[in-house]
């Protein structure tokens, strides 16, 4: 740990705010600041830099480019994620949350919690918590447009807003858009697509 994380605070650890030295369990906070640094695109990307999170990729159910994270060795539905401290649903049970839900471009910080945190989140907290906090409107504008190409036909397109709207209100917005031909999937069924 660095001298910085002495006045680093986190409320995912207890749910309430507490320095991050103090927290009972092992944890992480993942400023914008070093979102940048890793040049990340999606939430997934900047896990792949914290150490004990495994990612896996795709569902099997025709979703490829879904993200999900693993921690302490515990399947993906045993970890709970969060958007400003808010529970982020899954589609199905058994596939985990898709991380990449949240664009970086619209990330404060994240709170990693690697930690079983049942007694403050329920049972499918077995293997720890992430918070994704975004961020909040600010006084001076500022608008954030990203994109990407990939194999597949994939094309992403990114756009973020933060500001001022009156003298006590500020606003966030993000909208997304992607496409792909995506990788065929054939089962007994004939799904496909």
């Amino acid at each position: 740990a660095d001298s910085s994380d002495d006045y680093t605070i986190i409320v995912t650890a207890t749910r309430r705010e507490a320095l991050l030295k103090n927290t009972p369990g092992i944890a992480y906070v993942i400023d914008n600041e070093k979102i940048q640094e890793t040049n990340a695109q999606t939430v997934s990307d900047v896990f792949r830099f914290v150490p004990g999170l495994d990612l896996a990729a795709g569902t099997g159910v025709g979703t490829p480019s879904k993200q999900t994270v693993s921690m302490n060795g515990t399947p993906s539905f045993h970890n709970i994620v969060l958007v400003d401290g808010k529970r982020l649903l899954s589609a199905h049970f058994h596939t985990g949350t898709d991380l990449n839900l949240v664009p970086a471009a619209n990330i404060s910080r994240i709170e990693v919690v690697k930690d079983a945190s049942s007694a403050l989140y329920g049972s499918d907290a077995l293997g720890g918590v992430i918070n994704v906090i975004t961020k909040k409107g600010t006084a001076s504008p500022e608008i954030v447009v990203g994109g990407g190409m990939g194999t597949e036909d994939r094309a992403t397109l990114n756009v973020s807003s933060t500001g001022k709207i009156g003298e006590k209100t500020s606003h966030s917005i993000y909208t997304g858009y992607e496409t792909t031909s995506g990788i065929p999937i054939s089962t007994a069924n004939s799904r496909s697509g």
